[in-house]
């Protein structure tokens, strides 16, 4: 990795800075169409419950939430969106895209601290078009995701002129510390970033030590400050992972971040992240430093993500797409300054990876966007339903309908009762006469009556379901914790199936999660056969409160 540094001229470069913005902009801009989705709605239930700020330092207020993490400038983030604008969903996604092309500007500039500039606008361009990136600088719920990226940049920069500017390093080592702390804040992938910092290539080691103490204080302010909020340093999602677990969760998380930054797997998508591993391993192959950097910065980009990497989603592979496409333009641009073979080479890993990535940013565009608006659309009909209409296997999760029922009623002040939703056609099995059922066409692209079509729905679904098929469940609950087993297939897909279909989640063949209480619960168990046959259990009542552990097969 070189370690050189670019004199930086700042009319040119702030002039492409602001250009790459804009492009990141209209990259994304398609996203102005869209409704609040996923969890939108809990975070605005979540605010609409407290004052202003209150969850900043109230712990008993920021405790009512499920899961033990801080995200305080997530929630801030939207508190003065709500304040500004009121339940805007247009004024949300254009904060959200201004964010992202902030992100976009600044990470060029950090890049030409080291490269020159038409390298640190490829480095800019692969990390705004990568597939991972699709998938969160159009969603709100993830915008701590962007944010906690522009401020560590912000504080990378930070860091890098207190070590070149003697003279004023302590300025700019607060003002990187101060940063670092918001996008701490901001999401915990920011935690790691100190460890970086002082292993970045530049004077000595001990100066580098010297300049990040202030970030050390913030590191510190930051645990005080959890410990304060959570009550623990610890914290997750509701996965439960155990010792043992980890092990296995590590050997798979390097496939699913590989998934993750692939997006859909095309020709292009393969080609780009061949191109992109071949110039993290030159980078490594190069210079012991850069490779010490690098295989730390990849350690750093997982651990933080290993413990909730049950279920893998796109955001999680965000560190180890910096990495990735930050790393490629400092591998490829010694070998561009070269002749023959080596230049040759050089040119032809750029085009593959920036080829690639272009390509497969188109294919994810499409692919979320298609999701993102379907889910915008059925949300924005289920708010019209009245009583006696059904919404039929709604994209959103289910989680997500509750909190729709009550943004309905508390922000729309829409008065009566509104429409009702199932997840799984088991429903129609048990429900034969649903009443109005409405549905996503995939064809016309747009939420339609579907309430001729149930008969058949009915006939296909309930008749091809083997009702005689093996199966098996075991579940046992410890305190809060509640673990299971399901059989006895290895491959294909099972549910857990709440009220006849209402409500339906896929799970894993084992697996635990962590609940705010155990009692008494009833689910049907759903299993899905690559083949195409599908089974159900009877209704399983449990009662934890009685008996902590729960058997049942066929």
């Amino acid at each position: 990795m070189t370690t050189g540094r670019e004199t930086i001229r700042p009319v040119p470069d702030l002039l492409l800075a602001l250009g790459l913005a804009v492009s990141g902009w209209f990259l994304y801009c398609r996203a102005l169409g869209l409704g609040l989705t996923y969890d939108d709605f809990f975070h605005l239930h979540f605010l609409d419950g407290c004052g202003f700020g209150e969850y900043l330092y109230r712990p008993e207020v920021w405790q009512r939430l499920p899961n033990k993490m801080i995200t305080q400038l997530l929630f801030f983030s939207f508190d003065v969106d709500s304040a500004l604008f009121g339940i805007d969903a247009r004024a949300f996604l254009i904060h959200q895209l201004v964010s992202f092309s902030l992100c976009v500007a600044v990470l060029y500039l950090v890049l030409r601290l080291w490269l020159p500039r038409a390298w640190a606008a490829l480095g800019t361009a692969l990390f705004a078009i990568g597939p991972v990136m699709v998938t969160i600088a159009p969603l709100l719920m993830v915008r701590h995701y962007v944010e906690a990226t522009l401020l560590g940049l912000l504080a990378t920069g930070g860091y890098i002129l207190a070590l070149r500017r003697p003279e004023r390093w302590k300025a700019f080592s607060i003002a990187s510390a101060a940063v670092y702390l918001l996008a701490m804040l901001a999401k915990e992938i920011a935690v790691p970033l100190v460890v970086f910092l002082v292993l970045i290539p530049e004077t000595t080691f001990r100066r580098r030590l010297t300049v990040a103490v202030p970030h050390g204080v913030a590191l510190v302010v930051y645990l005080g400050y959890r410990l304060f909020m959570l009550g623990t340093f610890g914290g997750g999602y509701g996965w439960l992972i155990g010792p043992s677990d980890l092990p296995r969760l590590a050997m798979e998380l390097p496939v699913k971040i590989g998934a993750e930054i692939l997006g859909r797997p095309s020709t292009a998508s393969w080609a780009m992240l061949a191109a992109l591993l071949v110039g993290l391993g030159l980078v490594v192959w190069r210079a012991r430093g850069a490779g010490l950097l690098l295989g730390a910065s990849a350690l750093l980009a997982m651990l933080p993500i290993l413990p909730v990497s049950t279920e893998m989603e796109p955001r999680y592979a965000l560190p180890a797409w910096l990495v990735l496409s930050l790393s490629f333009p400092f591998a490829v641009e010694p070998l561009t300054r070269k002749t023959g073979a080596a230049r040759l080479t050089g040119m032809g890993l750029v085009l593959i990876a920036l080829g690639g990535a272009f390509v497969a940013h188109l294919d994810a565009r499409e692919e979320t966007f298609t999701r993102l608006e379907r889910m915008s659309a059925e949300n924005r009909a289920f708010m019209d339903m009245g009583p006696g209409e059904m919404l039929r296997d709604p994209l959103g999760p289910p989680a997500t309908m509750g909190e729709l029922v009550w943004f309905r009623k508390d922000i729309l002040k829409r008065s009566g009762p509104g429409g009702a939703w199932f997840y799984d056609d088991y429903y129609l099995c048990v429900h034969p006469d649903p009443g109005k059922v409405r549905g996503w066409d995939p064809i016309e692209r747009k939420v339609i009556d579907q309430t001729s079509e149930i008969p058949a729905l009915r006939r296909r679904h309930c008749g091809a379901i083997r009702g005689d098929a093996p199966l098996s469940l075991a579940m046992e609950a410890t305190g809060r914790t509640l673990r299971w087993t399901l059989g006895p297939y290895p491959d294909g897909r099972y549910s857990f199936v709440f009220g006849d279909g209402v409500q339906a989640f896929e799970m894993p063949v084992t697996g635990g999660f962590q609940l705010r209480q155990t009692g008494r619960m009833s689910l049907r168990l759903k299993y899905e056969s690559p083949q195409g046959w599908a089974t159900y259990s009877p209704e399983l009542a449990m009662d934890f409160s009685r008996e902590t552990k729960f058997r049942w097969s066929r």
